[in-house]
C-alpha cells in the first residue's frame, strides 16, 4: 500500500510539473491544470492500453491455438499441453 502511494503522490507531482497552465497576458499568475493538456494525456494513454489490451488479447489466444496444436501432436490435452508449455 505504502508504494501505491507513493507512486500516486510522484505522479500527482509529475503532473503538475507536466500539465501546469503557462503564464499568458491574460493570465500571468496562472493556478491550476492545462485541462486540455491533461484530456489530451488521457486520451492518449487510453488509446496506447486498448492497443496493449489488443495485443495481449492476440498473444492469448496465439498461445491458446498452439496449445491445441501441442495436445493434437503430443496426443495430450490442450490443458496438459499449456501447462508442458508455460513451465
Amino acid at each position: 500500500m505504502q508504494r501505491i502511494r507513493e507512486f500516486n503522490l510522484t505522479n500527482s507531482d509529475v503532473a503538475r510539473t507536466n500539465f501546469r497552465l503557462k503564464p499568458s497576458i491574460e493570465n500571468p499568475a496562472p493556478r491550476g491544470m492545462d485541462q486540455q493538456a491533461v484530456k489530451a494525456f488521457a486520451e492518449s494513454a487510453q488509446e496506447q492500453w486498448k492497443a496493449k489490451a489488443e495485443i495481449i488479447s492476440n498473444a492469448r489466444s496465439t498461445l491458446q491455438h498452439v496449445a491445441v496444436l501441442v495436445g493434437v501432436m503430443c496426443s495430450v490435452t490442450p490443458e496438459a499441453a499449456f501447462e508442458m508449455l508455460t513451465q
